[in-house]
């Protein structure tokens, strides 16, 4: 598995995100795209896993929790099962930007291109 930051998911700044999705999409089999708020940055950002398997959002609030209980000594102050199933539930707008992108990511098409 791999997960990558791919950028804001704004409204108004969604090409890189959508672009990186789509890049990763052409590639792995399951791609999963998440956000959250980052405060240090005032917006929500992307990101996005994608593996053979498995699927991330196939996970239940309950499997999160009992994970991490497995896994982690002391307590996490953000991620649970919680905030697992809400990261990976896309607003419509963002759904429809991953929809329609059409880009992938390649050396000869870079996201940002040189000056």
């Amino acid at each position: 598995m791999v997960g990558v930051q791919a950028g804001m998911t704004k409204v108004t700044e969604l090409t890189g995100f959508s672009a990186v999705h789509r890049t990763l999409a052409h590639v792995f089999p399951v791609v999963a795209p998440y956000q959250t708020f980052c405060a240090a940055f005032g917006s929500p950002w992307g990101f996005v896993c994608a593996s053979l398997e498995p699927d991330p959002r196939a996970l239940s609030a309950q499997d999160v929790d009992r994970r991490i209980s497995e896994r982690v000594t002391g307590e996490l102050l953000y991620w649970d099962g919680q905030t697992h199933l809400h990261a990976f539930a896309l607003p419509k707008y963002l759904r429809g930007a991953l929809e329609h992108e059409e880009r992938v990511l390649e050396d000869a098409n870079p996201l940002i291109q040189p000056l």
